[in-house]
């Protein structure tokens, strides 16, 4: 298990694929490497921990007792989780019995893999390049930005508002983010979705989890916590698309969505589609509307090509400012009321072939600032998404940000 951890920290090190792939391939004869990889990132695994603060808290002690632990042990206790043979307290204290016998490195690698995400910038497309089909790749539709210099075929679009919540899809009778995730203290939503699939026979209900008046942050940092279960109990699943392999439209795939809304679902909301033509202005009309209720933007779906599982120009996103993911390359110091605390995050990125780089503040909360400066390893080489009104020209084929703000961390968006 050293040999994984080391690989995790090589990984980290690196922000390029190509090496990410190369330390990978490097790796890739120890046994233990592909079976803590399967665990950590197969979208149908689940071992039910959403908050690993508990555990490491403990990872900086050395054991209190030293013994051997196989990876097999370790694959009975997550099969244990998984199958929900072991919960609550009792899944928490085995847990910890578990993590007190293992070298701080090892329950690293542990505490890592019951969260699902090593924190090495990997995912299962780079894995599966070097693994073949390892895990099982988690696929979803996503919008392209609307471009006025694009052609769309169609003479009209369904538009509805664009949320700034987090993306859910329940498919193949799984409740999954965006990144193939799965969610934990949410079950009302999931127990929900099953009941609804079988009643309206959709093999695939897609939308986010919303709740009016909050952003993405703020929603993401409550489903990802497990300590306010009363406040999770608030959140909705806000429903844009529902479909089987019968579905041929889009008008089709609204029918199922008027299912779901004759049946006033609980926590599941079917979300309002408009009729509008396939112009400037009246995608500006509408957005307009959508922005005055507090909305992103608008998401315009085609009329006939209504679900892919690939980001195409038959579904695209309508917003008054211009989105950009970026990396992270370092953690600057604030002054004035954040002096001593992090005040910025430099970053580079491409827009075409336009390198963009600069620093950005805004956007970041108190809670953020303490997070970050707290595990800085973190953050580093990270992808954030951060809006912006334009461009500023520095050089022939680099620009920086004119008024950034950052949208939130990459997650599941």
């Amino acid at each position: 298990m050293d040999r994984v951890y080391s690989m995790i920290q090589e990984l980290r090190d690196t922000s390029s694929i190509v090496d990410k792939k190369q330390i990978l391939k490097k790796y890739m004869e120890h046994r233990e490497v592909p079976e803590v990889l399967k665990l950590a990132y197969d979208p149908y695994l689940n071992s039910y921990v959403s908050d690993t603060s508990l555990y490491e808290r403990i990872v900086g002690e050395g054991p209190i007792y030293s013994v051997y632990i196989s990876i097999r042990e370790f694959q009975e206790l997550f099969m244990k989780l998984h199958n929900r043979e072991i919960t609550g307290n009792e899944a928490k204290e085995e847990i910890v019995s578990f993590l007190s016998k293992c070298t701080s490195e090892v329950r690293h690698v542990y505490i890592r893999t019951l969260a699902r995400d090593l924190k090495c910038g990997i995912a299962a497309k780079t894995i599966n390049a070097v693994f073949g089909k390892l895990v099982p790749e988690f696929n979803v539709q996503l919008a392209s930005t609307y471009d006025i210099s694009t052609y769309y075929d169609n003479s009209i679009w369904y538009a509805s508002p664009k949320m700034d919540g987090v993306r859910g899809v329940f498919k193949n009778g799984v409740f999954l983010s965006r990144k193939g995730r799965s969610f934990v203290g949410i079950e009302h939503i999931e127990e929900e979705l099953r009941e609804l699939s079988e009643k309206i026979s959709a093999d695939i209900i897609d939308g986010e989890i919303y709740i009016p008046g909050k952003n993405f942050p703020q929603i993401y940092s409550l489903i990802s916590g497990d300590y306010d279960m009363k406040a999770k109990s608030e959140l909705k699943f806000y429903a844009f698309l529902a479909t089987n392999s019968q579905t041929s439209s889009t008008v089709e795939m609204l029918r199922k969505l008027d299912e779901l809304n004759a049946i006033k679902p609980k926590f599941i909301v079917p979300v309002p589609y408009t009729r509008i033509r396939n112009d400037v202005e009246a995608i500006i009309e509408q957005t307009k509307d959508y922005v005055s209720c507090g909305y992103e933007g608008s998401v315009l779906r085609h009329p006939n090509v209504f679900y892919s599982e690939k980001r195409d120009k038959n579904l695209v996103k309508f917003k008054f400012f211009n989105e950009a993911d970026v990396i992270i390359t370092g953690i600057l110091e604030g002054d004035g009321k954040y002096s001593g605390s992090v005040g910025s995050l430099s970053y580079t990125g491409k827009i075409g072939n336009v390198t963009i780089e600069g620093e950005v503040g805004s956007g970041l909360s108190d809670y953020d600032r303490a997070v970050i400066a707290n595990k800085p390893g973190d953050f580093i080489g990270r992808k954030m998404t951060v809006k912006f009104q334009e461009m500023t020209p520095i050089s022939n084929n680099t620009a920086s940000l004119r008024f950034p703000v950052i949208l939130g961390f990459k997650e599941d968006r």
